[in-house]
């Protein structure tokens, strides 16, 4: 008998380990879920979840199980005891479950070779999403671990290279990858035709523009005076986010009164970044916000004059989606996938990256040039109806049945 004939398609979803804000995982989550419904069900493994936990509102049905991890929890050893106890409990579960599809959502040469080897043992089909250059965070992750091989550059030259070797012939062995990078996609395709390309998508219903009162009123709990613009940054507290050259930027731009807004959720380098704010003697334009729920995200895309995104690398940002469907100017690095979204002085402006004093002028001749950065904005809120999450959700069932007739 078919799968297809079953009553529920049934998902293996392998997730990061780390303790996490709830709202960031159900965000993560509705990603891939936003449109199933109850002839779906989604089997999560997690290392960390509150006590009781057993599930999330999702549109579908779905069931979380912990996973056991020993030691330091960023520790190379409490990684691997994750990855080999995932697979225990992954197998078991699939076999219990009849599971048809095993997939992981990030981390695609790591947590994805979970989801391969669990989908080889139990003879099911594997899903990779590709979400992000694994590598960049990998070198961060071994620069800072207390182990001195890792300081090394040749050791980091061989660890890359075999890294890529590996991350090679892992495309050419699942069953089907999914990326929502265009620079990704465009890369893996060379390497195998099982791959389909679906971008990130954004709720338009809920990030739009409000009327001009009610973002005066928002303005005025943040900034006392009528001159003082407002940027924001959203993203992990990341070098790959690019926001040493942020605070640097800001230390050059003249003449106006700027506030910084830094919304984000990973915060591992905030105290370094506290302190080259400092430094750079520009602690009072800057305030570290910490995570916000995605609900109450748009008012600060409203109320911000303008939004930056100064990434070193950059797939496919949910961020920078959701600030243009709100009318809010944006200025991004000229990496990965802002280029398709992003078009010089007509969807928004963009910059080279790592340039401080590029993206000073640029933050400069946007904020001195309103109605032209209006007239952009209008235009970039068109553009970005068409990543509707009712169009593109779609798309990741698609993907799932036609793995599955495979």
């Amino acid at each position: 008998m078919s799968t297809l004939n079953k009553k529920l398609i049934k998902i293996l979803l392998i997730l990061w380990p780390m303790p996490s804000d709830s709202n960031l995982i159900l965000k993560k989550l509705s990603e891939i879920t936003i449109k199933m419904d109850d002839s779906w069900k989604i089997f999560a493994l997690k290392g960390s979840l509150p006590k009781h936990f057993t599930k999330f509102r999702l549109p579908c049905p779905n069931e979380f199980h912990q996973v056991n991890m020993y030691g330091y929890q960023k520790s190379i050893i409490s990684r691997m005891s994750y990855f080999i106890n995932c697979i225990l409990k992954g197998v078991k579960l699939v076999k219990e479950e009849n599971i048809d599809v095993i997939t992981q959502h990030d981390g695609h040469l790591t947590y994805g070779m979970v989801a391969y080897i669990i989908s080889r043992l139990t003879h099911r089909k594997c899903l990779i999403r590709v979400n992000e250059d694994t590598l960049i965070p990998l070198v961060f992750f071994l620069r800072a671990s207390d182990n001195y091989v890792f300081k090394s550059k040749t050791i980091l030259s061989i660890v890359a290279f075999a890294y890529r070797r590996m991350e090679v012939a892992f495309f050419k062995h699942v069953d089907w990858v999914v990326t929502h990078g265009p620079m990704d996609y465009q890369k893996i395709k060379r390497l195998t035709n099982r791959i389909t390309f679906v971008p990130l998508w954004v709720d338009v219903k809920k990030f739009k523009r409000f009327d001009e009162e009610a973002i005066q009123k928002l303005r005025e709990k943040f900034v006392s005076t009528k001159n003082v613009k407002i940027l924001l940054f959203v993203g992990r507290l990341h070098p790959e986010k690019g926001v040493p050259t942020l605070l640097k930027a800001l230390k050059l731009v003249k003449n106006m009164k700027i506030l910084l807004l830094m919304i984000y959720s990973i915060s591992e380098y905030r105290k370094d970044y506290e302190k080259l704010a400092e430094h750079l003697k520009i602690s009072d334009k800057i305030r570290f916000i910490g995570y916000v729920h995605n609900d109450e995200l748009p008012k600060y895309y409203n109320i911000a004059d303008l939004y930056v995104l100064p990434s070193i690398r950059e797939e496919w940002s949910n961020t920078l989606m959701e600030a243009m469907a709100c009318k809010t100017p944006v200025i991004v690095t000229e990496v990965g996938g802002n280029p398709y979204l992003v078009i010089e002085g007509k969807t928004g402006f963009l910059v080279p990256p790592k340039d401080p004093v590029s993206l000073a002028q640029k933050i400069e001749f946007v904020l001195e040039n309103p109605y032209l950065a209006m007239r952009v904005a209008e235009v970039a809120a068109k553009k970005i109806e068409i990543y509707d999450k009712d169009k593109i959700g779609e798309s990741y069932k698609t993907v799932v049945k036609n793995l599955i007739r495979i």
